[in-house]
């Protein structure tokens, strides 16, 4: 069985098995050494490789084979080995018995230890093919590093046989690092599916030469772009054994080139953003000719024009006007026209004559600049300027405009002018309903039904919030009620938006032009008129006249006088006392504003108090008011601390929607010593309906420590089911319902249905307006427990509610 091959009788048999699968297909050569170097067998593979046979090469020294220049490196290879088991690589000449040199990759094992192997065994592979064509390949690739270029080469594997400093420089691997390495490991494409693509191109291309541009990604991470060249190169016989490749870098080529492409874009957006065209006119003939800039801003082809065949119908005349200054001589005119292209679009141009040649052809020259973009930028900033943004209607600057014209023409001849302030009622509560974006659906609505109300030639603008202001040319009032009418009407038209339904009404003002009447103080009195129909039940239409100017100028005089009047103390707090119904205890006290005027006497709260709420001074107002209460319930309890006294402050819904009001409060109390429970708030039924104030003021103020009642409850809107949702103390029945308590049956149901659900709630009722001791007897029964009213006493001054705070008989004596 080992006749192909030769071994020593010293060496125990290897596995026959395995011997012979090896030695029937290796083309390598095998040989196996003992420590000194002696060949004690060789594989059959040795006769074709060296052509000897394997019995002649036993016996003698391995290390006779190498080149003697190899030894050495030989010697040293096999010496690094540390022990049993472990192998060594090197490359290495020798000469066989012909005299032959040969290149060998050997790989070198130690199975000196090794039971049945006893020897060093040396695995030998000819690479004499491969060495010549790394020597060709070498001598090619010295031939190109004279470019000075990156230069590489890999075989057939792929693996890198070739390295140049050029290329450790552009690719930062050095010639150590990337000889024996795939080259592919080195020199990574950044789009990795162009790279597959370029790859199955080079192997489809094998044997021709390659090039192509390329962005690989370096040792550091960063991207190159390099021109790769690639040569095959072929043995004797023509097979393919390598492939060198010369990389040029382009970053700087790159760069160049996108320094110029970008300088290019720049010119050719700048030459587009000017929209500038130039042209040359023949005076003669009319005909036009121009630059590829000006056919692009006519829409035409290049080619002849007529002189008028592009110009707007409109400007023709102006057009001519403009070329006939340029042929008298002048130079630089300009005239800004309309062009119409042939698909019928519409451009604004400034045309611009900047020479004129005296000859026989006659040529005007001159440019054309597309204005467009520009001139509507204009209009649309104008119309900005001049309209309602969330309408459309006009703004008060160009209404004021209209109006003023509308005036001037009446002074040369024209018809009577009115002006009508529309204001929608209530609409803070709808947008509360509906949320403000739904909000200003409904005003874009009723902006679009006046405006398709109002009669022709009438302007119809939008001041703000919910007010909408008319011109309209009219021949007196009775006309100008009839327009308020109608768009009344149009606004009381169901409105739908969001899905939900609404009922909408307004109130009208309108002022009519006279003798000398300017646009503003038109505007002031038809806005005094929509106030006047507020107050007079709201859905209403007042006209402006001499009574109503009278009526405002007071009003406006007393609102002067009340700014003086809170700085002075002419307005002074009233109390009214309070008073268990059952046992006449006394329980507190109701704070009312009284405004004590040296020359008008005594002015009513029903009339000061709204002008002090419209004029912004209620907050003043109510903050005196406050402050007066703490200081008087301050000094009652330290007069009497056997009365768990209490003071009612009255509270507008402005005062509740102002953040701070709660701190107000608080400083009021600590100012003076108060317990919080010693002061209660009242607000009226038609706050708890502002759902915005109430579902979250009384809280706040609650959280202060003080009391919340309801005042005049029964005359608003709200319910009990309302009423368990707030944090509220006391429940005040209006008197209008006592007034006729044993008089109209209805009304004595209504107050023991109050005070019974009251009860039920938690919730304590104090009754106001008692006058008799019948309305005081039937309340008590219906299980109201506090009441006020001129039974008791009047609202007096502060030093008259002391006295009567002193001579309250004390617990003791009662």
């Amino acid at each position: 069985m080992y006749e192909e091959g030769a071994r020593s009788t010293a060496v125990p048999p290897l596995d026959a098995r395995l011997v012979d699968i090896f030695l029937d297909h290796t083309d390598d050569v095998v040989l196996m050494f003992e420590g000194d170097g002696t060949i004690t067998w060789a594989s059959p593979s040795s006769q074709r490789v060296f052509g000897v046979r394997p019995a002649e090469l036993l016996g003698h020294n391995g290390m006779d084979m190498i080149h003697p220049d190899d030894q050495d490196r030989a010697f040293s290879a096999v010496s690094s080995i540390p022990s049993v088991g472990d192998t060594t690589r090197v490359e290495l000449r020798i000469i066989d018995p012909a005299g032959r040199i040969r290149w060998v990759e050997e790989v070198v094992t130690n199975l000196l230890d090794e039971p049945g192997v006893g020897g060093v065994v040396g695995h030998l592979r000819d690479i004499t093919e491969r060495k010549e064509v790394e020597r060709a390949v070498l001598f090619q690739a010295s031939l190109l590093d004279a470019v000075g270029q990156a230069v590489a080469a890999r075989d057939t594997d792929g693996v890198v046989i070739y390295w140049n400093e050029a290329a450790a420089g552009l690719f930062g691997w050095t010639a150590e690092e990337a000889l024996g390495r795939p080259m592919r490991e080195l020199i990574v494409p950044v789009d990795a599916q162009r790279a597959v693509a370029q790859r199955e191109d080079v192997e489809h291309l094998a044997g021709r030469r390659y090039s192509g541009a390329v962005d690989v990604i370096g040792k550091d991470g960063l991207p190159i772009p390099i021109l790769v060249t690639a040569a095959p190169v072929h043995d004797e016989a023509g097979r393919l054994v390598a492939t060198i490749a010369v990389a040029t870098d382009l970053t700087d080529t790159i760069a160049a080139q996108r320094r110029a492409e970008e300088d290019h874009r720049r010119l050719a957006d700048a030459q587009a953003s000017a929209h500038l065209g130039s042209f040359e006119l023949d005076l003669a003939t009319g005909e036009l000719l121009g630059s590829d800039e000006l056919w692009r801003i006519l829409g035409r082809p290049p080619g002849r024009l007529d002189r008028l065949e592009h110009v707007h119908p409109e400007d023709r005349d102006r057009f001519l006007r403009a070329l006939a200054e340029a042929t008298e001589g002048r130079n630089d005119v300009a005239c800004t026209h309309r062009i119409v292209r042939p698909d019928g679009v519409v451009r604004w141009v400034v045309s611009r004559s900047s020479q004129f040649h005296s000859s026989a052809s006659r040529i005007l020259s001159g440019t054309m600049l597309d204005i467009t973009q520009r001139h509507e930028a204009e209009r649309a900033l104008l119309h900005q300027a001049t309209h309602d943004p969330l309408t459309g209607l006009a703004n008060r600057r160009l209404f004021v405009d209209r109006l003023e014209a509308a005036l001037d023409a009446e002074s040369a001849g024209a018809g009577a002018t009115a002006v009508l302030f529309v204001d929608l009622d209530d609409f803070g509560s709808v947008n509360e309903r509906i949320g403000h974006v739904d909000g200003d659906g409904v005003l874009r609505q009723l902006g679009e039904r006046i405006a398709g109300t109002v009669p022709a030639g009438a302007t119809v603008g939008r001041l703000g919030g919910d007010e909408f202001v008319i011109c309209v040319p009219c021949g007196g009032a009775q006309a100008a009620v009839a327009v308020a009418s109608a768009v009344q009407d149009a606004i009381r038209r169901p409105t739908v938006v969001g899905g939900t339904t609404l009922a909408l009404d307004s109130s009208v003002g309108v002022a009519l032009s006279g003798p000398g009447r300017q646009a503003e103080a038109l505007l002031r009195h038809a806005d005094m008129a929509m106030y006047a129909a507020k107050q007079a039940g709201r859905g209403r239409c007042e006209v402006f006249d001499d009574a109503l100017h009278d009526r405002e100028a007071r009003r406006a005089d007393l609102v002067v006088e009340m700014r003086a009047a809170l700085d002075s103390g002419q307005i002074v707090a009233h109390f009214q006392p309070e008073f268990e119904l059952a046992t006449g205890t006394l329980f507190g006290f109701e704070a009312l504003a009284r405004w004590v005027h040296p020359e008008r006497g005594v002015i009513g709260p029903d009339v000061f108090i709204p002008l002090a709420e419209e004029a912004g001074l209620i907050g003043a107002l109510g903050g005196q008011m406050l402050v007066s209460a703490c200081r008087a319930v301050a000094r009652w309890r330290e007069r009497r601390p056997d009365l768990a006294l209490t003071v009612g402050v009255n509270v507008s819904p402005l005062q509740l929607a102002d953040p701070s009001f709660p701190g107000q409060v608080e400083e009021a109390l600590r100012s003076w010593g108060v317990p919080p429970a010693c002061v209660c708030i009242e607000v009226t039924e038609s706050t708890l309906m502002d759902v915005a104030v109430a579902s979250d003021a009384p809280r706040r103020l609650t959280d202060t420590g003080v009391q919340v009642a309801i005042d005049d409850f029964g005359t608003g809107y709200s319910s009990f089911s309302r009423l368990k949702h707030f944090p509220v103390r006391f429940l005040k029945i209006d008197q209008s319902f006592v007034f006729d308590i044993g008089l109209r049956p209805e009304d004595d149901v209504i107050v023991t249905t109050m005070a019974r659900m009251a009860r039920s709630l938690g919730v304590e009722v104090i009754a106001e307006g008692i006058e008799t001791e019948a309305q005081r007897t039937f309340l008590a029964a219906a299980g109201c427990e506090y009441g006020q009213g001129y039974l008791w006493s009047r609202p007096v001054e502060e030093g008259a509610a002391t006295a009567l705070v002193d001579a309250h008989p004390r617990s003791a004596d009662a």
